[in-house]
């Protein structure tokens, strides 16, 4: 049954300023209101912050609840907008109060409505008592740059719970500016919570806070012993949420043991070593992972990270538990790593950018060559912008952190693909061996093990080892791809380095195209080097191919 909406109340919402678009949907809504009339009686009459209308504002809560109910998210985002222009903050306020779990909802959606105008006012929700209404005050505020001299004093506030809300929306801030704060920040807390919030943000070691005195650092690098290690994991899995591995099956996770003694490790282990991992917040070195995983079987930690990846595949690579790419890194799986490439190249395409973005970070601020490899493939192949960008600014990082431009780096990050120095590398069998041999035009030579030069791998027989034979088989199989793929990439870089004249200094030169790296030193022989008069070593550029004229005789102009 609807109810009739007296005509002063249309007459009030206009005073209110309520846009004239937006009367008859609120007109709609409160006519399907149970309760409406009473309700709508009283509104142009009462002081809207006087306590003594509590049961009012209950009346409204319970009209929202049928809303949410009943109508669709637009009518709701209209509903917010009405009591946020009756009443401004303090209604909210009172109306939050009632709502409680809903009241994140509710600044999201008046923000949809009212945009920069109510920034402001999100400020005084990054008061609020309740965590998530502070944290979703945060995530509309990083739009609102400009208010950022009100917000980051906040992070000093004498109220902790302030300071904690402060702490997330500078955060979200993601530039050097932010993090110079929290870190200023981080040396005066004294708030355990607060503290620890500030060092998951900064990407400091996981729970770093949690941890009972001020030598944490110290006490998880003396992780000596299998007796210590248990100890360490049963503590920290008393005080932390086991949610963040509450989507894993552990039944098919495969059970670590200690690396001295080859004895299964307890369950606690295996939980918090992934837990460690899972608080992480931001890329970067994992100290106490890192100080366990040297007490336990590499190959069991790193099955555990492919089973943990595989698991996380299976769930749409949530992008909420993207820290299973940093447990999966921290591995040096190869295995991982061409998934995680394959990742990356995949996501853009499925509109995951913000994935692939966080994968390459993950990549570069790793200490692996290997990883840096594929950081360097990414900035030059992959076109996203986003995505291309950040593996731009990770691999010019990379370049900082060791001291060199992005193109010695490039030099510097070709692998050796398993050649040793002389270019040479062994296939196995099991009763026969055979050795590769690179060649300058970086394909492979094949011979036997009497030094019979073979056309192809041949056909296992039946003295030799099956599973070896096979392995050894897919292997050449790789390693020929890789090969025609580095001889392309590197034929299109020193193609760029002649042409914009890019030169070495005879060391470089010397470490590069005459050191260890077989790859580099067989490819060097392809090109035309030229010493400069300034010591210098540079490339001859290609002669340009001579045309005959029209008429001529091919074999005459040969000659």
């Amino acid at each position: 049954m609807q109810v009739k909406i007296p005509s002063q109340i249309l007459d009030w919402l206009e005073e209110l300023g309520v846009p004239a678009e937006l009367i008859e949907p609120c007109k709609s809504y409160l006519q399907l209101q149970p309760g409406s009339e009473t309700v709508l009686s009283a509104l142009p009459e009462i002081d809207m912050n006087d306590p003594q209308h509590d049961d009012l504002w209950e009346d409204v809560a319970r009209q929202d609840y049928y809303l949410r109910s009943h109508l669709v998210k637009a009518t709701r985002e209209r509903m917010f907008q009405l009591l946020y222009r009756m009443g401004g903050h303090s209604a909210l306020d009172r109306l939050g109060h009632i709502m409680r779990g809903d009241r994140g909802e509710m600044l999201d959606l008046i923000y949809a409505q009212e945009g920069a105008s109510f920034a402001p006012v999100l400020i005084e929700y990054l008061h609020d008592q309740s965590r998530p209404v502070r944290e979703k005050a945060a995530e509309l505020l990083v739009n609102h740059r400009e208010l950022d001299t009100q917000v980051g004093p906040l992070i000093f506030h004498r109220l902790k719970h302030v300071r904690d809300g402060a702490v997330y929306a500078v955060y979200l801030w993601g530039d050097e500016k932010g993090r110079d704060l929290l870190e200023r920040a981080y040396l005066r807390e004294k708030n355990e919570g607060v503290r620890m919030h500030m060092a998951l943000f900064l990407g400091y070691i996981a729970g770093e806070v949690r941890k009972d005195d001020a030598e944490t650092e110290q006490k998880i690098l003396s992780l000596q012993t299998n007796k210590l290690l248990v100890e360490h994991c049963t503590k920290q899995l008393k005080r932390i949420r086991k949610q963040f591995i509450h989507w894993l099956d552990f039944e098919t996770l495969p059970v670590l043991h200690f690396a001295d003694d080859g004895e299964p490790a307890p369950d606690e282990v295996r939980r918090y070593l992934l837990i460690s991992y899972a608080e992480m917040t931001q890329p970067g070195a994992n100290l106490e992972a890192e100080a366990m995983q040297k007490l336990l079987r590499d190959e069991d930690v790193r099955e555990l990270a492919m089973q943990t990846f595989l698991q996380w595949e299976a769930a749409e690579c949530d992008g909420k538990r993207k820290w299973v790419l940093s447990f999966a890194l921290a591995t040096q799986d190869p295995r991982l790593r061409q998934r995680i490439q394959a990742h990356i190249e995949a996501w853009p395409k499925q509109k995951r950018v913000q994935l692939a973005v966080y994968a390459v970070k993950v990549l570069g601020m790793s200490d692996q060559q290997e990883a840096w490899v594929i950081v360097d493939t990414v900035r030059r192949k992959i076109k996203n912008r986003l995505v291309k960008e950040a593996a731009v600014d990770q691999f010019q990082a990379v370049a900082n952190r060791l001291g060199m431009d992005i193109e010695e780096l490039a030099d510097r990050m070709v692998p050796t693909l398993g050649f040793d120095a002389n270019g040479e590398q062994t296939l196995d069998f099991g009763t026969r061996e055979f050795r590769l041999r690179l060649t300058p035009e970086l394909g492979v030579s094949l011979f036997d093990a009497t030094g019979k030069e073979l056309k192809s791998l041949p056909k296992p027989n039946r003295q030799d080892d099956a599973e070896r034979a096979a392995v050894a088989k897919l292997e050449f199989t790789q390693l020929k791809k890789q090969l025609r793929q580095w001889g392309q990439q590197l034929s299109q870089r020193f193609a760029a380095a002649a042409e914009s004249n890019r030169t070495w200094s005879q060391e470089q030169w010397n470490e590069l195209f005459a050191g260890e790296n077989p790859i580099l030193r067989e490819f060097a022989k392809q090109i035309r080097w030229k010493p400069l008069e300034d010591g210098r070593i540079g490339i001859e550029p290609e002669p340009e191919p001579v045309s005959s004229p029209p008429d001529a005789d091919p074999e005459v102009s040969a000659q």
